[in-house]
């Protein structure tokens, strides 16, 4: 049970009106400038080969100029069911979102309600207190916007994003100091905004010469090396 992620099956109408929000949002999104151009997921023009492409060009630079280059692979725990709504209405009203959107949404988050229904039989109703819902039109772009200011934390690491999917990638050789400074900065913004990552389920790569003491933390955890990363 615990590999099943719940999946909101909303009715027509409510993916309409959301369909109308999220298309003026990214309106106003794309006129500022506000998405982090390294974020790759839920974007037009932006996919996985995109955010591959570009970590694969800066890992293979630093082998052609035999420098050492590592990338740390974060896994977030639940992270689409973590967000907090206050703290995502908070950012939301930073971003100067038009206000009688900002209070739809903060109407459309507030006292939701779920039910599992299998073979016919049907759940009593339990409230959702956190998370955006996944299998709604608004629930990718309100996490993209709740996770926006994460990379901001991190100085000489290049952070790249695909919706959760966090890679941190850093040349060694030119910022041999940088890396966990980088690692303790995110965990710092995770701490900071109710998210957690899953230490077991990270990965830390090294490309390049190799140097198997070489060891970052998650805290108090040290995150598990590999040499392959799916």
């Amino acid at each position: 049970m615990n590999n099943y992620r719940a999946i909101s099956l909303t009715c027509i109408l409510s993916k309409l009106t959301e369909h109308i929000i999220c298309t003026n949002i990214w309106r106003f999104l794309n006129e500022h400038k506000i998405i982090v151009n390294n974020q790759h997921g839920f974007r037009s023009g932006y996919n996985t080969t995109t955010q591959l492409l570009h970590v694969v060009h800066f890992a293979a630079q630093a082998l052609d100029k035999k420098e050492k280059y590592h990338i740390i692979s974060f896994d977030f725990t639940k992270a689409f069911d973590k967000v907090q709504h206050n703290l995502l209405i908070h950012k939301l009203q930073k971003l100067n979102i038009n206000e009688n959107c900002v209070n739809w949404i903060t109407d459309w988050l507030h006292e939701r309600t779920s039910c599992v229904a299998v073979n016919g039989l049907v759940s009593r109703k339990f409230s959702v207190e956190s998370g955006v819902p996944q299998g709604s039109v608004l629930g990718p772009l309100l996490f993209l916007l709740y996770i926006n200011d994460m990379i901001s934390r991190v100085t000489q690491s290049d952070c790249r994003l695909y919706a959760d999917d966090t890679l941190l990638c850093v040349n060694v050789t030119k910022h041999p100091d940088t890396i966990q400074s980088d690692v303790n900065a995110l965990l710092k913004w995770a701490d900071a905004w109710g998210m957690h990552f899953n230490s077991k389920k990270c990965v830390h790569i090294q490309i390049g010469k190799t140097t198997p003491e070489f060891h970052l933390k998650l805290g108090p955890d040290i995150i598990p090396q590999s040499d392959t990363l799916r």
